[in-house]
């Protein structure tokens, strides 16, 4: 009896672990987020927010991905996307579409003006969850330190 209560427990030890590597759900409200990135100093560029429908122009996402973005004047290569997929594992596709997106934007940069493909090559791209933030911003550490208060 003590064995077959050992084996049991044991078990149940061995499964314990796997059952909280579940991904936090992140719960970020994209616009919150974005307008305090702009209002927050990030940016040397006046930001303008964009319709979402030119997000098709430069990510290659599904339809059910929705975004909030904001881009500079063009005198500089800022710019913030915050994206929002159905689910974390669609997350990482639109990830892997905000690098490219990226890496092509600077490449197009390294043209005409090296610093701004530097500030795009040291832009902020990360995963939090279902959300994806994208920006080029002159301020990272401010920028960065505001994300964190918005995904906890």
């Amino acid at each position: 009896m003590k064995r077959i209560i050992s084996l049991i427990l044991f078990a149940v030890l061995c499964v314990l672990p796997f059952t909280s590597c579940g991904e936090k759900d992140y719960n970020i409200d994209k616009a919150a987020l974005a307008k305090a990135l702009v209002d927050g100093g990030c940016f040397q560029d006046s930001m303008m927010e964009v319709p979402s429908q030119i997000l098709k122009y430069s990510y290659e996402v599904s339809e059910d991905v929705s975004a909030v973005l904001y881009r500079g004047t063009n005198a500089t290569a800022e710019e913030l996307t915050v994206l929002e997929a159905p689910d974390a594992e669609s997350a990482k596709a639109v990830l892997d579409s905000a690098s490219a997106y990226l890496d092509t934007l600077a490449a197009t940069y390294d043209k005409y003006n090296a610093a701004e493909a530097a500030r795009i090559r040291n832009a902020i791209i990360i995963r939090r969850g279902r959300f994806v933030i994208a920006c080029v911003c002159n301020d990272k550490a401010a920028a960065e330190k505001i994300i964190d208060q918005y995904c906890k």
